[in-house]
């Protein structure tokens, strides 16, 4: 059956919540391997500079894969964090990256999630090599007296001068997940650090799901395991800014968060992703069944997940 002219033109306008999420162009990028699988891409223009560490990557021509070497991957856990340590001190020292965050993630197997990592590399080198990462981040909403509806969504908006996204919306809380952390202790520790949230209300928090978001930027492509947690806040309480990365606190209506999605601006990215995973979950969206069904879809959300 022929999609009707109104549920087409719905769709291009749903079509802006995902405008900002390009599919990467994996053919512009060249497999990286450790051993049998595949755990990053690099940039066909950043080949060159890989070449420079033969001892690290393996690369071949004809199949245009890189590997880690055998020396590589025989070296003890720690052996290979040095490794990688100096490659990134002189990414660095050489200004191809410029993101340094001092703080180190963990690269693991796919099936081994947060399981017996690989190795560890700089955060802000990462998405040179194109590992997958992990985060948290955080929907904060006030219910009403009654506790069975929700009256507002607490929205962080970004200060202006953050490197990546500034000034758009954002969820109350996220962060990258440390090597070593686990998700619940880091989503309380970035809700004190970043909305000075008491760590009394950070025991309310209640782990979702992950979520999966796969983009490219810069020459990089960006894949991200979220770890979504919704909190309750509770009426009386006011966000506050904390640690200056963000610069002012909005407590939206599902209405006026859904308007700021569909803008396809306002909201960082991946945070824009977990907003909509929110209303969708909590049937906030004041969309048709269709609709939802669209955008569930996208988001890889399951029928059961819908409350």
């Amino acid at each position: 059956m022929p999609i009707s002219s109104s549920l087409t033109s719905s769709f291009n306008m749903l079509s802006n919540l995902f405008k900002y999420l390009p599919k990467p162009n994996f053919s512009l990028y060249w497999p990286l391997y450790f051993q049998e699988e595949i755990i990053g891409w690099i940039h066909q223009d950043n080949i060159d500079i890989i070449a420079n560490y033969p001892e690290l990557f393996q690369l071949n021509q004809a199949t245009s894969t890189v590997t880690f070497t055998s020396q590589f991957i025989c070296a003890t856990f720690d052996e290979r964090n040095a490794f990688l340590a100096s490659f990134s001190e002189d990414l660095r020292l050489a200004g191809i990256i410029t993101n340094w965050r001092d703080e180190a993630y963990g690269v693991y197997r796919r099936k081994e999630r947060l399981q017996n990592a690989l190795f560890t590399i700089e955060r802000g080198v990462a998405p040179f090599l194109g590992f997958r990462v992990f985060g948290v981040h955080i929907n904060g909403y006030v219910e009403t007296e009654k506790s069975d509806q929700i009256s507002h969504i607490w929205v962080a908006q970004r200060s202006k001068l953050k490197r990546i996204e500034p000034h758009k919306l954002d969820n109350i809380a996220a962060g990258g997940l440390s090597y070593g952390e686990i998700p619940l202790v880091t989503a309380k520790r970035e809700a004190m650090e970043e909305a000075n949230i008491p760590e009394a209300a950070t025991e309310a928090l209640s782990f979702v799901t992950p979520f999966n978001y796969l983009t490219e930027h810069n020459k990089s492509i960006r894949d991200e395991s979220i770890f979504i947690f919704d909190l309750p806040i509770p009426p009386s309480f006011e966000p506050q800014i904390n640690d200056g990365e963000v610069e002012a606190f909005h407590a939206l209506t599902s209405e006026e968060v859904m308007a700021a999605l569909l803008d396809g601006e306002k909201f960082k990215p991946n945070s824009g992703l977990v907003t909509l995973h929110f209303l969708l979950r909590h049937q906030l969206t004041q969309l048709s069944s269709t609709e939802q069904q669209y955008l569930s879809k996208r988001l890889n959300l399951s029928p059961s997940s819908l409350l």
